[in-house]
């Protein structure tokens, strides 16, 4: 298999989208795990995805995991014409979730990548996305999940598969594409490495690879902040002001009180208008 240092190390092994930018996605957040797992009535469990959950096992996702997984769809929203929309008159596509596995060890994973031929009939499991709450870097206790930390970029890295990336180069961990890049690597940027895992910044929106790679599969969204924007503002988010995330225009405060030095990729329709950089 070929290798690229470019957009195209996500797009590898067969990557498909659901649709060509024309359609729409249906996501929903499930309550129990749906009956086309299989289950093993003699451990009285179910194979989800190669993950084991026991029958009655708590799956939905909580109020903070949630809002979390909102942000994530409005971020990959932004970038193409992926259309995600939240499930209606019992059409699924895309389904969210998250348990206590027993790997602690283990962020996240989904069940199987997009099947275009299954948008709108739900015949399988793809596009599953799955969230670990066992996992203390995943969700931290007494906080749940953290903006800027690895357990906002579960979100953003389960979400792309869901919808069709793939890890770089099929090789996640391999120095030569880390997080400055993309958010389906596993590494983070280089100026975070020699931090902590709870310390690390990761990135605060899809990146440059991901952004190109979305949009070779779905088409770029024209529609997102074409009037005039001002970006890493201080404020309050609102208006026309867009990635205000401390004083700094660049820090996010973290729910645990850590300040995180973190990068994000702009993208901007930019029909019309003038877009500019203020700080305070």
């Amino acid at each position: 298999m070929p290798t690229y240092q470019d957009y195209r190390a996500l797009l590898v092994d067969g990557a498909d989208g659901w649709h060509e930018g024309g359609e729409v996605i249906r996501y929903h957040f499930l309550s129990s795990v749906p009956d086309y797992y299989d289950y093993d009535p003699d451990f009285g469990d179910y194979d989800v995805g190669g993950e084991y959950l026991p029958e009655g096992a708590t799956v939905n996702m909580d109020p903070a995991e949630r809002q979390m997984m909102l942000q994530a769809v409005a971020a990959w929203n932004e970038v193409a014409n992926l259309n995600l929309i939240p499930a209606r008159g019992g059409v699924v596509d895309l389904t969210f979730a998250s348990a206590h596995f027993a790997d602690a060890g283990l962020f996240g994973f989904i069940a199987d990548f997009p099947a275009p031929a299954d948008l709108g009939a739900r015949p399988s499991a793809a596009g599953d996305l799955w969230l670990n709450n066992s996992n203390p870097n995943q969700y931290v206790p007494g906080i749940g999940p953290i903006l800027g930390h690895t357990s906002w970029n579960t979100y953003l890295h389960e979400l792309g598969h869901a919808l069709g990336l793939h890890h770089p180069n099929e090789m996640p961990e391999n120095p030569t594409t880390p997080g400055q890049f993309t958010v389906m690597s596993y590494l983070p940027h280089p100026g975070e490495a020699d931090l902590d895992t709870e310390a690390q910044g990761w990135a605060l929106t899809p990146m440059l690879w991901d952004i190109q790679a979305m949009q070779a599969l779905y088409g770029a969204n024209t529609e997102t902040r074409t009037e005039a924007t001002v970006y890493l503002g201080d404020g309050d988010g609102r208006g026309t002001l867009a990635y205000q995330y401390g004083a700094d225009g660049m820090t996010v405060q973290g729910g645990d009180g850590v300040a995180r030095n973190v990068s994000l990729t702009i993208w901007d329709a930019e029909r019309a208008g003038s877009d500019g950089c203020l700080r305070y």
